[in-house]
């Protein structure tokens, strides 16, 4: 049994190691069966050997212990092995990753990085845990979880590794570790995906954060995915606007035929004033294909040009502009007027005016009180 203070480490079933065989003991054949032993602690394991079928007598290999019990063991720590039965000491080794994920026997990758990790300093080996980490990304919990190392000490040895450029610490509440590579990775799909929504989509601003962060980011902390971004918007290659995300210096470019479409519809509203055409009625109003007049009211919305009041109206900015001036020129600041006030200085039938003054509540510019307004 090992005590500790809760949530600091973490058992497992399978363990990276580097091991030696007795010259007295029987090869070792690949996936066999054995007693394993450290600290007080015995289990039965299989033995997966990377990159051989069998370990001949006195001879060293890598391999994958997978477990029949969790332990608790830490990079470094050293066990032996006994043969199943009869219960002999066979060979012995010291574990190298004390979580990694479950290798094929041919992984050359895998075999590489147990290598790495039974030869190398540590500031040599935390950047090859990090890569051999379920995650690209991997915070300093995590990663003493498998060394066991002071918190001073480890924080000291991975901000070295980060001065260095061997890894980078992204801020949070515990600093996570990404291998700078990771990064550059991320960027550049990050850049690639914006850069692909704007191809499919020319008329809107940019693709959403939460968007960009679920087709490249789910599996990564929430602040790796802000780092990355404030990287791309210091390389001036992403603008972020409020919740969106853009190439930087990108404009909404609309074709000729859009562009006639725009000025169609925005003569239009400006036309009819504070009584425009409604959602559902505007493609019978302009010479073009409903579809493609849809879709440019639409980007009007998002551009503001013209603003939403109800679900099937919308006014030009200017218009709703002209209307504030016009009621401020009207009223005193804290002024009260009613409905048909405000029917009559604008020439409004209650279909229009209602929607108008809910929109003005909203606006934050007058505030209902009983049947009647205050002018904010």
């Amino acid at each position: 049994m090992v005590l500790t203070v809760p949530h600091l480490f973490r058992p497992s079933q399978i363990l990276d190691a580097s091991l030696d065989l007795l010259p007295n003991a029987r090869p070792l054949k690949n996936l066999i069966k054995v007693r394993f032993h450290q600290g007080t602690a015995e289990v039965l394991a299989r033995v997966a050997l990377i990159g051989q079928d069998i370990l001949a007598p006195g001879q060293s290999a890598y391999a994958q212990l997978r477990l029949d019990s969790p332990l608790l063991i830490l990079h470094g720590d050293a066990f032996i092995i006994r043969q199943f039965s009869p219960a002999i000491t066979i060979g012995g080794g010291r574990v190298l990753n004390p979580n990694p994920a479950k290798h094929k026997t041919t992984d050359r990758h895998a075999l590489e990085a147990m290598r790495s990790l039974a030869a190398g300093t540590l500031e040599e080996k935390i950047p090859v845990l990090i890569a051999m980490h379920a995650q690209p990304a991997m915070d300093l919990g995590e990663l003493n979880s498998l060394l066991g190392l002071p918190d001073a000490e480890l924080r000291s040895v991975c901000s070295r590794l980060a001065a260095a450029g061997k890894c980078i610490m992204v801020p949070a509440p515990l600093p996570i570790l990404v291998l700078p590579q990771v990064i550059d990775a991320l960027e550049s799909e990050t850049a690639k995906r914006v850069e692909g929504f704007h191809t499919q989509n020319p008329l809107l601003k940019g693709i959403s954060r939460e968007e960009l962060r679920k087709r490249i980011y789910s599996d990564l902390p929430l602040e790796v995915f802000r780092f990355c971004l404030d990287r791309l918007v210091e390389k001036r290659r992403i603008r972020l606007q409020e919740e969106m995300v853009s190439l930087f210096g990108r404009e909404v470019q609309l074709s000729e035929q859009s562009q006639q479409v725009k000025e169609r519809i925005e003569a239009l509203f400006l036309q009819r004033g504070f009584q425009p055409p409604s959602a559902s009625e505007l493609p019978d109003s302009i010479p073009s294909e409903p579809e493609e007049v849809r879709k440019i009211y639409f980007w009007m919305l998002k551009e503001r040009i013209l603003i939403k009041v109800s679900d099937d109206l919308a006014y030009h900015r200017s218009t709703l502009e002209e209307m504030k001036k016009t009621i401020r020129a009207s009223f005193a600041p804290r002024a009260k007027f009613g409905v048909a006030e405000f029917k009559e200085l604008f020439g409004l039938t209650r279909k229009h005016a209602i929607p108008l003054l809910e929109f003005l509540d909203r606006e934050r510019f007058t505030r209902r009180q009983g049947n009647e307004r205050i002018l904010l």
